[in-house]
């Protein structure tokens, strides 16, 4: 008998709490899931953090590249809306992408590359790692590079580089 895995399919800031609150007690009444995957945040601001048994984060899993950053584009002749953008902007979160855009660019993959990243920023220095796996997971490359948050894009180049060199291009095919 194959064992089931469910996940809250809600993705939506405004019910998320409602439907993380509905799909729990879903599967408690049901209790034939194995296993059942909601958001972290959610469950802490339920009070129900004690109730998490894992937490899917590196090195376990790792993200796509810019997941959870919010990209807000405007005309480029409009000063005031360019002045205003500015001011929500954070370095840190600009930083991070910037390095793991360059990792894909580099890598000539796009968005349903089977690549995941994770980056930090300490202080001054970015840390960047890339994960890439074959389609059917038995492959693993992974790289990580710590360079300068003034140069986000050449830690990107450097581990999609040393990717490269373990033999990423083949994953990517």
């Amino acid at each position: 008998m194959a064992e089931r895995i469910h996940r809250s399919e809600s993705q939506y800031a405004g019910g998320q709490r409602h439907a993380e609150h509905l799909e729990l007690g879903r599967a408690e009444r049901q209790q034939h899931h194995v296993v059942l995957v909601l958001a972290e945040a959610g469950l802490g601001r339920l009070g129900l953090a004690e109730r998490i048994g894992l937490v899917l984060a590196p090195p376990l899993i790792f993200p796509a590249v810019s997941q959870g950053a919010l990209g807000i584009e405007c005309r480029a002749d409009d000063t005031v809306t360019r002045d205003l953008l500015a001011q929500l902007a954070c370095p840190v979160t600009t930083a991070e992408v910037l390095a793991e855009r360059s990792l894909l660019r580099t890598l000539r993959a796009g968005c349903h590359a089977p690549l995941g990243v994770w980056c930090s920023v300490e202080q001054q220095q970015l840390t960047l790692t890339g994960v890439l796996l074959s389609h059917d997971g038995s492959t693993r490359l992974e790289q990580t590079v710590c360079g300068m948050t003034t140069e986000p894009e050449v830690a990107g180049q450097q581990v999609a580089e040393q990717l490269l060199g373990c033999g990423a291009e083949s994953l990517l095919q």
